[in-house]
């Protein structure tokens, strides 16, 4: 039969000669999890938590890799007024049930073995962020219309499904190194309001962002990208690097200040319109003598490299 330790946040205040009578609600709650304790006990002395409706914020970093797992996050479903919630170092795979956490507004999780995520009823969460996780492959934001920021890295998703995301203004996407055996399903159309956008390590043919009229950065490197739709005309930064981009129209990116496309495939380049450039990188692609001789010709560039 397993075994459980109960322990109490009172515990340390008893050490300490506090009686019975002076405890708070969350110093008298008895958790299975050491893990989620010490967290809440570090969270309650930072906020001056006394209840469990005062619980709002919890950064689980100063906890074990083995303790944190499936029982801390089941126990942890007392707290319905979670709004902001980092988790860190989880060795077992678990299951994130967000509807347990219906006021959720940010959420990080840090080399942590998520295996699946339900955040079908999250729709106040404004930001998502996972550093390191090899168990996801599908990840479901549809219903999070708030969403602000997304920050993937070090992921294995496959499936990225971001709906109608008006408010989304930065993504940052990292995969991994097997990138070239894996494709990424992701759709952009809906995120309008996206800004800047940094994709690393991802298998993906081609980029769909016409609808994205107010992108200003955009940055791809290491990936299978053979071409894209650009649609904004307020791109400043663009860099496609270690990538399969054959040809680029940037004639109507009128605000480009800078333009990095090391080692593609690219033959040739029409830069007249784009007279704010400086900064030029082509190196690594196999330009054409006429393109080279263009290159050679250009004065209104201060950096070029190629």
């Amino acid at each position: 039969m397993k075994k459980y330790i109960y322990i109490s946040l009172s515990l340390m205040l008893t050490a300490c000669g506090v009686s019975n009578d002076d405890k708070s609600e969350l110093e008298t709650l008895n958790l299975t999890s050491i893990a989620l304790s010490t967290c809440l006990s570090t969270s309650a002395e930072r906020f001056g938590y006394e209840s469990i409706s005062d619980v709002e914020t919890l950064s689980c970093s100063d906890v074990s890799e083995e303790a944190f797992d499936q029982t801390a996050l089941d126990e942890m479903n007392l707290f319905e007024n979670l709004s902001n919630l980092s988790l860190y170092y989880m060795k077992s795979p678990i299951h994130f049930d967000g509807s347990n956490f219906p006021a959720l507004k940010a959420f990080r999780c840090d080399n942590c073995s998520l295996e699946s995520i339900d955040l079908s009823q999250n729709s106040e969460l404004n930001s998502f962020e996972i550093w390191g996780n090899t168990y996801l492959t599908e990840l479901d934001l549809s219903n999070s219309p708030k969403l602000e920021k997304l920050n993937l890295s070090k992921v294995t998703i496959m499936n990225l499904n971001l709906g109608n995301q008006q408010l989304l203004k930065e993504a940052y996407i990292v995969g991994d190194a097997l990138y070239k055996n894996t494709q990424l399903n992701i759709n952009l159309t809906g995120a309008t309001a996206l800004e800047s956008l940094e994709m690393f390590f991802v298998g993906i043919e081609h980029l769909d962002l016409s609808n994205n009229l107010e992108l200003t950065s955009l940055q791809i490197n290491y990936s299978t990208i053979q071409s894209l739709d650009i649609g904004s005309t307020k791109i400043q930064h663009l860099g496609i690097n270690y990538s399969d981009i054959v040809s680029l129209d940037t004639s109507t990116f009128i605000d480009l200040r800078s333009l990095v496309l090391v080692e593609n495939k690219i033959v040739s380049l029409n830069l007249e319109n784009n007279v704010l450039l400086e900064l030029l990188n082509l190196k690594g692609n196999p330009l054409s003598d006429g393109m080279l001789d263009y290159l050679e010709s250009i004065t209104w560039i201060d950096r070029i490299e190629f």
